[in-house]
């Protein structure tokens, strides 16, 4: 609400010999802090070093007393302020429930605009004012304490807006254009906001017609984020499931694991060895889906929807207590391991048709047909199937990651 003003203190100040600060230090939780006042959504975010930190519901002002749009800061802090009716020249409203202001004030710009609190509650989240912010009482008095004279703030008319939810949900909302500014929605808007989440590599452009038609001031997810455990070991980059799929930030995986991929940017590939597989690059980060992430890696997956969590483990062999380095995979819900290398280990001989799809195990006295899971062009054999055909106890001892082999079977 436009507000005239008249600052007494700054004269007592000129001449008193007491030096003070009538602002608390700004505490440590917030750094280089900063405001963010968008119109249309209605929301007033602060930012710490660049990083939203908290956001807030207002009020704004209403198309005809319209909030001014531009860069600002804080100029005056005060608690308690007084109101001086714009229409009512001498007249002056102390602090009280009466006082349209609330109990705390920020200025942004002369003595006119300011971020405030309010005694009508109910109005937050409208365009009523005449072109102050107000704010919740308890949300002001916070505000009020984390900035300082200087900070700046911005107001912005962005009718498009992507948050993440705190269920990793990737959000976008198209707010009403409340000062008919004729601003009209593009799919380049919304493809603007989604890259601030680097998602724009997995939004297909048939989601954002229906995005713009049916989410005006409503919530149409078209992404959700998920954590990605390795080893028990929670990486940064999150996994982002679309449209059914999920897909996994291998290249960070690969990190974690020592392993050795290559992105071939012309074909959208990642090739690991002699193999590729199609991938999605943000950043510097590269995805694929979960199915070939599977593939690719030696171990086993869970999806624990409860946490929104993929979690991968990496599983050790060993042979008699030792170690041995054999390919592990989880095909169709169970363990296998590679039955070509399986052989060589314990020194059988083997035969492997591809074109048959026959995998033949030869020992000293007999030669067996073994039942083989294909991946890619190698034959893997399940853990349930490897004592019957290769002699081999097998336990897999789960919360250790390790798969025990002993041979010859006791």
């Amino acid at each position: 609400m436009p507000l005239i003003r008249i600052i007494i203190f700054t004269i007592v100040l000129l001449f008193s010999p007491v030096t003070f600060s009538l602002a608390k230090q700004t505490p440590a939780a917030v750094v280089s802090p900063g405001i963010v006042i968008n119109v249309p959504s209605r929301t007033l975010e602060l930012y710490s070093a660049d990083q939203l930190f908290k956001e807030y519901p207002v009020a704004v002002g209403k198309s005809t007393t319209p909030t001014p749009l531009g860069n600002y800061s804080i100029i005056s802090k005060e608690v308690n302020p007084d109101w001086y009716p714009p229409d009512q020249n001498g007249r002056v409203v102390p602090s009280g429930p009466e006082n349209p202001l609330g109990y705390r004030w920020l200025g942004i710009w002369s003595t006119t605009y300011g971020i405030h609190g309010t005694n009508a509650p109910w109005s937050i989240g409208s365009a009523v004012s005449n072109g102050c912010i107000r704010m919740y009482e308890p949300d002001v008095e916070e505000l009020f304490e984390l900035v300082d004279y200087g900070t700046p703030v911005k107001v912005t008319y962005d009718r498009v807006k992507v948050k993440i939810d705190n269920q990793g949900q990737a959000v976008v909302r198209i707010y009403p254009d409340i000062y008919h500014l004729g601003s009209i929605v593009t799919n380049a808007d919304i493809r603007r906001q989604l890259g601030l989440y680097h998602l724009n590599g997995f939004v297909s452009n048939e989601i954002l017609p229906k995005v713009i038609d049916e989410s005006t001031d409503k919530a149409a997810v078209v992404a959700r984020l998920f954590s990605v455990v390795i080893n028990d070991q929670t990486l940064r980059e999150k996994g982002i499931a679309v449209e059914g799929t999920r897909y996994i930030p291998i290249s960070s995986i690969a990190e974690y694991l020592r392993m050795s991929i290559t992105w071939d940017d012309p074909t959208k590939t990642i090739q690991v060895g002699t193999r590729s597989f199609p991938g999605v690059i943000n950043g510097k980060i590269i995805y694929v889906s979960e199915a070939n992430a599977e593939v690719l890696l030696d171990g086993y997956s869970v999806w624990h929807s409860e946490d929104n969590c993929w979690t991968f483990s990496k599983l050790a062999v060993h042979l008699n207590n030792k170690q041995i380095d054999l390919k592990v995979k989880k095909i169709d819900g169970a363990l296998a391991v590679s039955a070509g290398a399986l052989a060589d280990i314990l020194g059988y001989s083997s035969n492997w048709d591809l074109s048959k799809q026959i995998f033949l195990l030869i020992g000293k006295k007999e030669m067996r047909q073994v039942p083989i899971k294909l991946i890619g062009s190698e034959p893997y054999v399940y853990l349930t199937n490897i004592n019957e055909f290769y002699n081999v106890h097998v336990y897999w001892n789960e919360p250790a990651n390790t798969i025990e082999l002993t041979y010859p079977a006791p």
